[in-house]
């Protein structure tokens, strides 16, 4: 069973790396998050956080809607958070968002930005047990000539945020890379009809064999500042674990 860990908010809270304005344009906030790494950029204006714009709403702009605003394409302000808020409800909106980072803000009068709340920051925090293929979940996987479209539109319906790049020789199913939304922003080849999985993923992918205790799976992605982790039982994959599927382990049993 996981630790207890953290209880408040603003124990997992980190600074913010950036922000966007309502009228600011969508290219600089795409520019931001290939910058700073970022999926979750507040949006502020005289102060207060008016809403949010994730990498989902960045990459639904293609590169020739140039004038496009952050106003028309922001979420509303309501999955923020307050410093005393428990961790549970922090988590609760992550999962339910698909968020790994949740701004937090003063009070619902002011709204003022006091930093993020940050999955990575509670999974540093806390203790998890058992093996990695306890915790693994089906995986949505693409292959190296897949368009980049077709791959960002699964992505959608899926609602993941990455997929393994595989190959399937002799009876396994190889990873040869990874593929995430951040690569897809980075790529910005996403309406190019000829762009392909193997001109953006990155090669080799880290994997973790199924048998791994859970804590050195997320001891890695720590360490390496990932959110997706291929699982693989003798050479062929048989899953996933992400940041946002281990924390709707952690909340069912219970933090």
């Amino acid at each position: 069973m996981p630790s207890r860990g953290p209880t408040l908010a603003r124990e997992i809270m980190v600074p913010c790396q950036a922000t966007v304005e309502p009228r600011d344009l969508v290219t600089r906030a795409k520019s931001l998050m290939r910058s700073t790494g970022s999926r979750v950029l507040p949006v502020v204006q005289g102060g207060r956080v008016e809403g949010i714009l994730t990498d989902r709403e960045v990459l639904r702009v293609g590169s020739s809607k140039s004038g496009v605003l952050v106003m028309g394409l922001m979420r509303p302000a309501q999955d923020l958070l307050l410093p005393h808020d428990p961790v549970r409800m922090a988590v609760q909106r992550m999962v339910a968002s698909e968020l790994l980072e949740i701004p937090v803000i003063q009070s619902w009068v002011d709204r003022s930005l006091l930093g993020m709340a940050s999955a990575t920051s509670l999974l540093s925090s806390i203790s998890l047990s058992g093996v990695v293929e306890d915790w693994a979940e089906q995986a949505e996987v693409t292959d190296p000539d897949e368009s980049l479209r077709v791959v960002w539109e699964r992505m959608e319906k899926a609602g993941c945020s990455g997929m393994p790049v595989v190959r399937r020789r002799g009876g396994k199913t190889e990873v040869m890379g990874m593929i995430t939304r951040y690569d897809l922003i980075c790529s910005g080849r996403l309406e190019e009809a000829a762009a392909r999985v193997r001109s953006c993923m990155h090669s080799p992918a880290l994997s973790v064999p199924s048998s791994a205790p859970i804590g050195e799976a997320v001891s890695l992605m720590l360490k390496r500042g990932i959110s997706h982790l291929p699982v693989l039982r003798d050479g062929s994959l048989v899953g996933m674990i992400t940041k946002l599927s281990i924390l709707r382990r952690w909340m069912a049993e219970g933090c």
